[in-house]
């Protein structure tokens, strides 16, 4: 559904905050206007010193990336803290990922962990991912897991998260953390696989190839999907492509 543009700009330029918030999307994507990010910019501001956390949130990805405004990093962090002091769950996961990039801010695997887990509380799917990926493989500080990671891996697949969607199909299909179920694994391979995902596309592909438990030999399908994967660089993929074309006759 459209925005009526016209009420939200009224009801922005009157101080609703979250009205001046969406003026700020409308802008920065050009949604029935030409997109703008200086007047994103101004817009979020206003939302964003009223308190609003998801402009809060956002003036702390402007001023990082020098949208709409000159990079200053500083005001960055300022902001995204503002945004995780009110428990905005994208800000809680960027502050995560900064602590463990470093640079901005401190390398810290604790409290990369402390926001990503209070970032997962509030369902945020990056968080869920990358707290699932460390439970996966285990560090100092979170031993590995298979079962809780495949709990987290579920969580964010459920949501729609194709990274997710894809571990979660090799857990099924390696049998960690959860019962060997090709099946499963097939299924959550095919929702990752739609949103593109080359890696759950070549493996897809395989099962096609191949045939098991009840998924049947689709050789044409396979081909799609191998094609699909290699346009993306996946290099078994383009390799599985041509030995496949030529075992079907096909250029």
């Amino acid at each position: 559904m459209k925005p009526n543009i016209e009420s939200i700009k009224l009801a922005a330029e009157q101080g609703d905050s979250q009205a001046q918030h969406q003026q700020g999307v409308i802008y920065a994507t050009g949604q029935g206007v030409k997109l703008d990010m200086k007047e994103a910019f101004a817009w979020f501001t206003k939302a964003a010193e009223q308190g609003n956390p998801e402009s809060q949130c956002n003036l702390g990805f402007m001023y990082a990336n020098g949208d709409g405004v000159k990079a200053d990093q500083e005001k960055s962090i300022l902001w995204m803290r503002r945004s995780a002091e009110q428990g905005f769950h994208q800000a809680l996961f960027n502050l995560g990922l900064m602590h463990s990039e470093g640079g901005l801010l401190e390398k810290s695997l604790p409290k990369t962990i402390e926001y990503y887990q209070q970032a997962a509380a509030k369902n945020n799917a990056s968080a869920l991912y990358n707290l699932g990926l460390m439970l996966y493989s285990g560090n100092e500080y979170m031993p590995q897991d298979f079962v809780k990671a495949v709990e987290y891996f579920s969580q964010a697949a459920k949501d729609g998260h194709r990274e997710s969607q894809y571990s979660l199909a090799l857990c099924y299909n390696l049998g960690n953390g959860v019962e060997k179920n090709v099946k499963e694994a097939f299924y959550w391979y095919s929702l990752a696989a739609n949103q593109g995902h080359p890696s759950a596309q070549f493996n897809l592909a395989l099962h096609h190839y191949y045939g098991e438990e009840g998924i049947m030999v689709n050789k044409q399908e396979a081909l799609v999907l191998f094609n699909k994967a290699a346009k993306q660089g996946h290099v078994e993929a383009a390799q599985a492509l041509e030995a496949l074309k030529a075992e079907l006759g096909v250029e």
